[in-house]
């Protein structure tokens, strides 16, 4: 048996030699009596939790019918390579919002199982998890200002064609050490293959890492303004025709085919300027979230600029490869 230290003046029972069977009844019924809207059961494990907790909601149900329970799995906090990382901080998230809203219903109860290692794992700070928070509601406008469709459309048999046959040339690289980036660079500086080379594959960004909340800033400066030479690599592949079609109509910087893994996600970051889409592969589960605002671009051969001086991420929650072009746009200004 664990110890449980009970701190100074917190109110507390100790029950001796109760039957395993009767602590979801006896909760139940001190929580009913007591009138709490927020239950929080802990449990050595989350599969035991989880029982407990289903337990409990049974007999909260019978003892006051009528009343809404909405039931919680908290667990610790996953690690950043776990392979449903992204779906886990999801969870976490939601518990967190249900508790920030959870007095608006008079007649709820939220019941929360969980055990001693998720409670004191790391979770964003209160204020923080209200700001970043969206709520939707039936009948709202949602303003999507910072995905702008272009007017110019291209083939996507040919992009998906000229993207099997650059396959056949290079593989996607990125910096050693990191993980959940790959690109393949169509553009560099003159003369110069190293600048698509490392960390100058992804250039740099500000992210907000941790708890804290305290923006720093990652990656190698660059110069995208001097990245203007197609690669001859791929000049027979239709690449270059989009290549030159967007120059004449946009100052360009980097051009690269980006890779987002299936089940994958970028950090939450931002960009020192806008940048340029063209969805070549895609499916429904990846979506991209510029500041509170998610939208899916579909691979039909449209155009889109991006407003990535936000905070913003990109997540692909599918089972296939999503592969972006994406250039980096240096004279478009969003308002």
């Amino acid at each position: 048996m664990k110890r449980i230290l009970i701190p100074n003046g917190v109110p507390s029972r100790f029950i001796r030699s109760l039957p395993g069977a009767a602590t979801a009844a006896l909760a139940a019924n001190i929580l009913v009596r007591d009138g709490h809207s927020v239950i929080i059961l802990v449990e050595e494990n989350i599969p035991k939790a989880e029982e407990w907790g289903e337990d409990v909601a049974s007999f909260v149900e019978n003892l006051r019918p009528g009343i809404e329970i909405e039931f919680h799995l908290f667990d610790s906090g996953p690690p950043g390579t776990h392979p449903d990382a992204f779906e886990k901080t999801c969870d976490r998230l939601a518990v967190l919002s249900s508790l920030i809203h959870g007095n608006e219903a008079d007649e709820k109860i939220i019941l929360i199982a969980t055990t001693p290692e998720a409670l004191v794992s790391a979770c964003p700070k209160y204020s923080r998890q209200k700001e970043s928070e969206l709520i939707l509601q039936t009948g709202q406008n949602l303003n999507f200002d910072d995905f702008q469709k272009q007017d110019v459309k291209f083939d996507i048999n040919e992009l998906q064609k000229a993207y099997k046959e650059i396959l056949e040339i290079k593989d996607f690289s990125g910096p050693e050490g990191i993980s959940n980036f790959g690109a393949i660079s169509l553009t560099q500086i003159p003369g110069d293959p190293d600048s698509v080379k490392g960390h100058k594959a992804r250039g740099i960004f500000w992210t907000k890492p941790d708890a804290s909340g305290k923006e720093v800033i990652r990656d190698e400066k660059i110069n995208e303004s001097a990245y203007s030479e197609f690669i001859d690599d791929y000049k027979n592949t239709y690449f270059k025709e989009v290549f030159d079609i967007l120059s004449s109509k946009y100052k360009l910087g980097r051009v690269r085919i980006l890779l987002k893994q299936p089940r994958s996600t970028l950090s939450w970051h931002r960009d020192p300027e806008p940048r340029l889409h063209i969805p070549i592969i895609t499916n429904p589960g990846a979506i991209m979230v510029i500041d509170k605002i998610a939208k899916h671009l579909p691979a039909d051969g449209s155009v889109w600029i991006t407003n990535n001086t936000k905070y913003h991420n990109a997540f692909n929650g599918g089972e296939e490869n999503r592969i972006h072009l994406v250039a980096c746009v240096l004279d478009h200004k969003f308002n």
